[in-house]
């Protein structure tokens, strides 16, 4: 079962979460050990939010993860948009049936059970942009923030030497690879949406 959270609350449990309001000029990223760009292997865009999200549950797994809180970085909707795209409208009436759409704009408690089934619907949100928010998560202790970007990749940051030990030990066993370079992508999506975002 997915759980929501109110951002007051949320934010008040963990005020180093990241957040942003461009109007004010006001952004928030805590102090990281070590931030990473993993990728994972694919044949299709299918395959990629498929990967994606088996790749993340085995890591979730290996932290020893119980949950995981997500939050969208501003207080823009979670659901921004429409969109005609077959994988993305699943996506939007998944988000539906667990009540994460309308005017809602703070956190949801994800069950390290329902992690891959979240983040490849996630996954395709970003992607179309009906998400235009940056979605951050992290375990209940906050010693990792991960994020999933328009192009399948998960951009994941320790906050300390001891998780940054325990992931380096075992993030090859979990389908991802680490870009040496940093790199993350580029090039037109398809079925992305384009449009305006009203930082609050």
């Amino acid at each position: 079962m997915l759980t929501k959270i109110g951002r007051k609350k949320f934010l008040e449990k963990y005020p180093d979460f990241p957040t942003a309001s461009e109007q004010r000029n006001i952004f928030h990223f805590p102090e990281v050990y070590a931030g990473y760009v993993l990728y994972v292997e694919h044949k299709s865009d299918i395959g990629l939010g498929n990967n994606l999200a088996k790749a993340t549950q085995s890591l979730v797994e290996t932290l020893c993860c119980k949950e995981l809180n997500f939050l969208g970085d501003t207080k823009t909707p979670w659901v921004y948009q429409d969109n005609e795209y077959k994988p993305i409208t699943q996506g939007i009436i998944y988000f539906k049936e667990n009540k994460l759409d309308g005017h809602f704009i703070g956190g949801i408690n994800v069950p390290s059970t329902r992690v891959s089934e979240f983040i490849k619907h996630l996954y395709w949100l970003v992607r179309g942009n009906s998400i235009v928010n940056y979605v951050h998560f992290s375990n209940p202790e906050f010693t990792f923030i991960g994020s999933v970007c328009q192009y399948g990749n998960l951009h994941f940051h320790t906050l300390n030497k001891k998780i940054d030990l325990a992931f380096n030990e075992n993030i090859a066993q979990c389908g991802f690879h680490i870009s040496e370079n940093g790199e993350c992508g580029g090039g037109r999506i398809k079925g992305r949406k384009y449009a305006y975002k009203p930082y609050i």
